[in-house]
């Protein structure tokens, strides 16, 4: 083989190699990291400015402002936000749910409901956002509309609000795009997959200790806002539910409902007590207290309900199942099956899991002043100090015991 040869043929194994290195090889690696989005920095997302719409019965905040306006400009559900308002700044995801953040956390909740609403509210978990933000305080009452507003000096309805991008998508870390479903649909044809009950959120408290038959959980069977009510009064008929402990209205308020009067849910023992969603307040406290009180000097089977039979009604029957001998696995069970009725979350995936944990798990240690709800502690017993703390007797306890261990 000739010199000039010997030198074309390595040439050649060059070119070969560099052209392999360049396209083959850079392909293979880049299948194995998927390209991600990418997005402008946040100078170039244009700052927000809005007023206050409203403020609701929990001390959200509702904007001046649509959903769709802010999706127009760049802002979108799984970003992190700036709000600025009463010249303080807050860090928050912008979600589709309260229950995506911790206690005490705040969120911009984007709600829009099978395209019903199209609301943009400031909330904070388990606390009233309006107060925390030192706007004012919310107080309930037992009149219509079930709450009074009482602004801070020189604070009205004038004040504005801006929102600038922090971090895009810098939510999505924890709750992943591929999982964010979390409208809640208000047709029962969008949930072909769930019975009447499930639908309705409706199901018997099961749990260790409990009674059968004696005890229930449910979205409202009154309050038409979900489109549930129908079948969750269905439900309770067919259970022949005696006594009930309305978490989220007013007395007169249940009355003013389209179609009160043509229910099962009208002969029932019902004590409604107009609740927070704050459920680490004094006020809270004495007022689930009064609701066990209530259940005690009646005969059941029992229902709990509030509005979605969710946060509030989550955490009385938690305090009632740990209570009655639950372990920690039960109680996180019957709690997250209400985020597979409503939004899909399904057992196992990370959104499952962060809901969990950010949620049932942390309110209940909080309630009980443990370190964690899995930690080596009884259970029982926590909780039984837990309705001494807020105003219950031990008589008035084993009381309730008794009651719930009766079986129909």
């Amino acid at each position: 083989m000739t010199f000039e040869i010997r030198i074309i043929r390595k040439m050649f194994i060059c070119l070969l190699i560099l052209l392999l290195c360049s396209c083959g090889f850079s392909r293979l690696e880049t299948n194995d990291e998927p390209e991600k989005e990418v997005y402008p920095p946040k100078e170039e997302y244009v700052q927000i400015l809005t007023g206050i719409k409203t403020i609701d019965r929990q001390g959200n905040i509702v904007l001046d402002i649509s959903v769709q306006k802010l999706n127009e400009t760049g802002y979108e559900a799984g970003d992190v936000i700036i709000v600025t308002i009463n010249d303080n700044n807050y860090d928050m995801p912008i979600g589709l749910m309260i229950n995506e953040v911790s206690s005490k956390e705040q969120i911009c909740l984007f709600e829009s409901e099978s395209g019903a609403k199209d609301i943009v509210k400031l909330a904070s978990k388990n606390e009233s956002f309006f107060s925390k933000a030192g706007i004012g305080e919310v107080e309930l009452i037992s009149e219509e509309p079930g709450y009074k507003l009482h602004w801070a000096d020189d604070m009205d309805m004038s004040l504005s609000v801006s929102i600038s991008m922090k971090e895009k998508q810098g939510h999505n870390d924890d709750y992943p795009t591929d999982e964010h479903v979390y409208e809640r649909k208000k047709e029962r044809g969008e949930y072909p997959h769930l019975s009447d009950e499930e639908f309705a959120n409706f199901r018997e408290v099961d749990t260790a200790g409990v009674g059968d038959n004696v005890l229930y959980r449910s979205s409202s069977p009154v309050n038409p806002k979900l489109n549930r009510n129908l079948e969750a009064d269905k439900a309770i008929s067919k259970a022949e539910i005696k006594t009930v402990f309305n978490m989220a209205d007013y007395p007169g308020g249940i009355k003013i409902y389209d179609g009160y009067n043509d229910g099962y849910y009208k002969n029932c023992d019902v004590i409604a007590l107009n609740m927070s969603t704050w459920f680490n307040t004094e006020e809270f406290g004495h007022r689930l207290a009064e609701g066990f009180r209530f259940m005690i000097e009646h005969e059941g089977p029992y229902l709990i309900h509030c509005t979605e039979g969710k946060d509030r009604t989550g955490f009385a029957i938690a305090i009632i199942e740990c209570l009655m001998g639950a372990e920690a696995d039960e109680v996180v069970s019957d709690y997250m099956k209400t985020f597979y009725n409503y939004y899909g979350v399904k057992l196992g995936s990370l959104v499952y899991n962060n809901i969990a944990e950010r949620n049932i798990k942390k309110d209940l240690s909080i309630a009980f002043h443990i370190e964690s709800l899995f930690a080596d502690v009884d259970l029982s017993i926590c909780a039984e100090a837990y309705l001494i703390e807020i105003g219950m007797s031990e008589e008035e306890i084993d009381l309730l015991k008794e009651k719930l261990r009766k079986e129909r």
